[in-house]
């Protein structure tokens, strides 16, 4: 992000964002959930639970499926990523992360402590609650009415059926930043990592 983006409006940041293909063009930012500490810059921004596909993109048949979209539709389909981690830097720190296998040795280390296995669960349930939380009663009912409330009432961190499947490092990292820097164990585990590469990783 651009030294501005600490004086922008929401709608400004979001513009930005979907700009530089940071933050998929359906979704909707409803604000910064963690900032650089030293140079203020958004590092993971909020999204709201539900989502408008863009036609543009996304109308026609699913490359080689022979078979419709899913998401082509223009009703509200779910989006279960409460946040996104949209510093590019820190991006492709993770992405190496992922690179060298610490998915699998995450999850190996995760099903070998009871306690660490605990604690994820009650950050998948913290991640769950307050994603449904963010839709209106109405909302919420539509997805019952749509099916869509298990994904985004019950899944957990970044939309996963299983709590003890470790996924995406980016999403668990977005979540323990925009906690403080506590509230999700795998991204707790990202961060000693990322300290292991450098003194100050930052942000």
């Amino acid at each position: 992000m651009s030294d501005e983006d600490t004086v922008l409006s929401l709608e400004e940041l979001e513009n930005i964002l979907k700009g530089k293909k940071l933050v998929d063009k359906s979704c909707r930012v409803i604000g910064v959930a963690a900032r650089d500490p030293i140079t203020s810059h958004c590092v993971v921004v909020k999204i709201f639970p539900l989502r408008i596909a863009d036609h543009a993109l996304r109308k026609g048949e699913a490359p080689g499926s022979g078979r419709k979209n899913k998401w082509m539709c223009s009703n509200p389909t779910p989006w279960p990523n409460l946040y996104w981690l949209v510093c590019p830097v820190l991006q492709k720190r993770i992405g190496r992360l992922e690179h060298q296998g610490f998915v699998k040795k995450f999850r190996a280390r995760l099903l070998n402590d009871k306690s660490a296995q605990e604690e994820l669960l009650r950050n998948h349930r913290t991640f769950a609650n307050e994603r449904w939380n963010l839709l209106s009663e109405d909302e919420q009912r539509y997805c019952v009415k749509q099916n869509y409330d298990a994904v985004l009432r019950d899944y957990g961190v970044g939309g996963v059926e299983y709590p003890f499947q470790v996924k995406c490092l980016h999403a668990h990292y977005a979540h323990y930043l925009a906690e403080g820097r506590s509230g999700n164990l795998i991204g707790q585990w990202v961060q000693d990592e990322l300290d292991k590469e450098l003194p100050d990783s930052g942000p």
